[in-house]
């Protein structure tokens, strides 16, 4: 399911510079408007206005978090893909070997994550999608 949320950060500020604009504009007719687009256009104004909307636009991928019914653990989808060339068996020896989050004592009971599996989806090429589970040491 694809879910629209709304970008407060870009239209925070697309509101605000629509009223500045208007606030300036206001009550200014033919040359004086002129003059005020021209100004804003000559300091480079627009072009900053136009890169922060760029860059409030974009919307970066966050990775998804899972909680288990229980409160004890979540599976975490992760957004950015694994660049990783190999088979799947040697994605998931890697990430066991190199990535996984460990308890160090049997008997720890701290409270800290552990790493429970791994599960990964191949994109294409050496792109890997992985989701973690973590349990909870308790």
């Amino acid at each position: 399911m694809n879910v629209c949320t709304p970008n407060r950060n870009y239209d925070g500020f697309l509101r605000v510079m629509f009223a500045l604009r208007h606030s300036q504009l206001m009550g200014k007719t033919g040359n004086e408007r002129r003059e005020i687009l021209d100004r804003w256009s000559a300091t480079g104004r627009i072009q900053e206005l136009r890169e922060k909307l760029r860059r409030l636009s974009e919307n970066k991928p966050k990775d998804t978090i899972i909680y288990d019914s229980d409160g004890e653990g979540c599976v975490v989808i992760y957004a950015d893909p694994l660049e990783f060339d190999g088979t799947k068996q040697e994605v998931l020896d890697y990430l066991y070997d190199e990535c996984a989050t460990r308890i160090y004592s049997e008997y720890d009971c701290t409270g800290k994550r552990f790493t429970r599996w791994f599960k990964v989806g191949h994109l294409g090429g050496n792109l890997w999608k992985v989701a973690e589970a973590f349990g909870l040491d308790v």
